[in-house]
């Protein structure tokens, strides 16, 4: 790792609210899905028309539960191998209920843009996750947040637990 640069940007999809819906993990996966396709395409910018693809689609085929609680990882990971994503304009995201499935046109559309595969990097193997940043590739993680976390606003830095621990998914 020592010929990598000591900073490195990557221009990713602007960040969204998941408004009431535990989708964190769905927005994460997408937006680095979205990435990836905003990079493949030589993109020059983000649109919900183009290339941001749907977290609608992706949480409510991998919810836990009908209260649209919360999902797993490798679940919404498998999804994107085995049926892809559809595209935001033909699936928008709403954080009011994740009842509504697919249809055929959209099902059809997610098999564009699914992924051959995806694999872990360990959380402590600080070269392999600054070279794959460095290779502009996404990478998605969940970790346990809290109170302080949830409270946070512009400019606080994150250093201790407080209460009411929970599981968060970011990109």
């Amino acid at each position: 790792c020592l010929s990598l640069p000591s900073n490195f940007t990557l221009t990713m999809p602007p960040i969204m609210n998941q408004g009431g819906e535990g989708s964190c993990v769905a927005l994460a996966v997408i937006n680095a899905r979205s990435f990836e396709q905003y990079n493949r395409t030589n993109a020059s910018v983000y649109s919900t028309s183009t290339n941001i693809l749907s977290p609608e689609f992706l949480f409510n085929q991998t919810k836990s539960d009908a209260y649209c609680s919360g999902s797993s990882l490798l679940t919404s990971l498998d999804l994107v191998v085995n049926k892809g994503i559809c595209t935001w304009a033909s699936m928008p995201y709403t954080s009011t209920g994740c009842s509504l499935m697919p249809n055929t046109t959209q099902l059809n559309e997610a098999a564009n843009y699914k992924i051959a595969s995806y694999s872990r990097i360990l959380k402590g193997d600080q070269c392999a996750i600054k070279t794959m940043l460095y290779s502009k590739r996404a990478l998605v993680s969940t970790f346990t947040i809290d109170d302080n976390f949830r409270n946070a606003g512009a400019g606080y830095i994150w250093s201790s637990f407080s209460t009411n621990p929970g599981a968060h998914a970011l990109v």
